[in-house]
């Protein structure tokens, strides 16, 4: 998406009038209570008046995939820290390419 298109996307939703309008986690909870509804349901209530509820749960399963596979490459990860690199065994590529940078810096 473009810098422009994404501008007048941002413009145009700031412009919708949302059925639960909240601007804090109080206010949230709130409307909640005042209207017997849970979060969620709040939410998706929110949500749809910019795109119908199949596209809302269509997002949120995109948005569950991209972080489920940010979880994954996560664990693939070592930790390590430049004082220690060998003891913790961090990649030697990475350990070579921070070497380098320390190098360049230097």
């Amino acid at each position: 998406m473009e810098d422009a298109d994404f501008e007048a996307q941002k413009k145009a939703e700031s412009q919708l009038v949302t059925p639960y309008p909240f601007s804090t986690a109080s206010e949230l909870m709130k409307l909640c209570q005042d209207n017997g509804i849970r979060i969620s349901s709040l939410m998706l209530k929110n949500e749809t008046i910019m795109c119908s509820q199949s596209e809302v749960y269509s997002k949120l399963v995109n948005i569950w995939g991209t972080m489920q596979e940010c979880l994954k490459n996560g664990k693939k990860l070592r930790v390590f820290y430049p004082e220690n690199l060998k003891s913790i065994g961090a990649h030697p590529v990475f350990c070579h390419s921070l070497k380098m940078k320390e190098a360049t810096i230097l």
